[in-house]
């Protein structure tokens, strides 16, 4: 049935191509990554007393795009091959309970998996100040770095490698300009349930974001339905002399009638540092829901949005800074420190960048866990007795762009 869906979507594609060609513009990718992670070995993940654990993934998205006369069309497709010793790489193809399902795995093995997927099906229309799109699409709001809680749909975790594409939802997105520069954003993103495939209100979204720009500073209004919790948020963007400085603030009204607080601000900075371009910003976020015990997690606020991957951390504090050093005009040496500050563990990103050919880039990096057992970072102790740690890793990708 996928591949009947598919084709049904992709031909008129290939056949308005064939008629329209000029208006068609084409772009694609291929990537290539590999994995090492290194565990303890009380580590759950210690698979058979092995505490080191290979992932390595090739994926390649071809997208086309057609603009005329205020229409646009966009179609990006996805082939991904994954390959995993600790046999954890779910069905991999973003099955979360979409509208239309365009998602599929063409082979499946405890230890590889090779799935596709359509993550845009865009249609558009642009007229004076008013834009309509309507199809699988992806959003980013908010004003976060590492952690973003106004970006309800899809945001990035804080060790993700790969953040060219978000995944893409199937969606209304409604937005009026004003000519003042001030902006009114609509999105409506419909959900069936992952139990009986029906269409389910308390398993949607439906998002109204206000945003106007003074001269005291540009700010957002958020009010959204997600799931079936009621969410304000407010955010501000302000010039401090050479520095820019914000906020978000979000208020959820939890299923149980109690309150979420979420708050994040920041400021970033650029300068010259001998000769090389230096960017750096500081970031502090507070969670009220947030948990420093694995016993704790079980609580529904903060499990679901773990597993709804709108939440990648599970603490209530959390300091963290970045830099990116622009060490040739080739290459970048960015490193990330995220500090819970319940708990004192720390997590570190870091990343090497190198430009190696006009289309080719090279990234090399790793994430690394310091902090003592029983902590977020250094790993909870499961009730059967081992930890449960995201362990030390490496990776290397090369990303070409055609």
């Amino acid at each position: 049935m996928w591949i009947i869906r598919f084709f049904l979507i992709f031909m008129p594609v290939l056949f308005a191509n064939s008629i329209y060609a000029s208006d068609w513009t084409y772009a694609g990718n291929l990537k290539i990554q590999s994995n090492e992670t290194f565990f303890k070995s009380d580590d759950v993940l210690s698979v058979g007393n092995e505490r080191v654990q290979h992932t390595h993934f090739a994926a390649t998205r071809l997208m086309s795009s057609y603009q005329k006369k205020g229409f646009t069309f966009d179609f990006h497709y996805d082939l991904k091959f994954q390959y995993s010793t600790l046999g954890i790489l779910g069905d991999g193809a973003a099955k979360s309970k979409q509208l239309v399902d365009l998602d599929s795995n063409i082979l499946e093995k405890d230890d590889y998996l090779v799935s596709h997927r359509v993550d845009r099906l865009l249609m558009a229309y642009a007229h004076n100040n008013w834009v309509i799109r309507v199809g699988r699409q992806a959003i980013s709001w908010g004003n976060g770095f590492m952690f973003n809680p106004m970006d309800l749909f899809n945001p990035f975790s804080q060790t993700a490698i790969d953040k060219d594409y978000k995944p893409g939802d199937d969606m209304l997105y409604l937005q009026w300009l004003f000519d003042s520069g001030n902006d009114l954003q609509w999105v409506f993103i419909p959900r069936r349930s992952s139990v009986t495939d029906d269409l389910k209100y308390d398993v949607s979204s439906a998002a109204i974001k206000y945003k106007r720009i003074t001269d005291f500073a540009e700010m957002d209004v958020l009010i959204a339905r997600h799931y079936d919790e009621n969410i304000l948020g407010v955010g501000i963007i302000k010039s401090i002399k050479e520095s820019i400085w914000r906020m978000d603030v979000t208020l959820t009204d939890l299923k149980d009638d109690n309150l979420a607080l979420m708050l994040v601000t920041n400021v970033d900075y650029s300068w010259v540092w001998f000769s090389h371009n230096v960017y750096g910003y500081v970031e502090y976020l507070f969670n009220s829901i947030g948990k420093n015990s694995y016993e704790e997690l079980n609580d529904s606020a903060i499990s679901e949005r773990l597993q709804r991957a709108e939440l990648f951390t599970s603490g209530s504090q959390y300091l963290a800074t970045g830099l990116n050093i622009e060490t040739t005009p080739l290459t970048s040496f960015s490193p990330t420190f995220i500090v819970n500050l319940q708990d004192g563990s720390i997590l570190v990103p870091i990343n090497f960048t190198y430009g190696w050919k006009q289309n080719t880039v090279v990234t090399l990096g790793g994430n690394f866990s310091i902090g003592k057992r029983d902590t977020e970072f250094g790993g909870y102790q499961l009730p059967s007795g081992p930890y449960l740690s995201s362990g030390q890793s490496v990776y290397v990708q090369i990303a070409n762009y055609f």
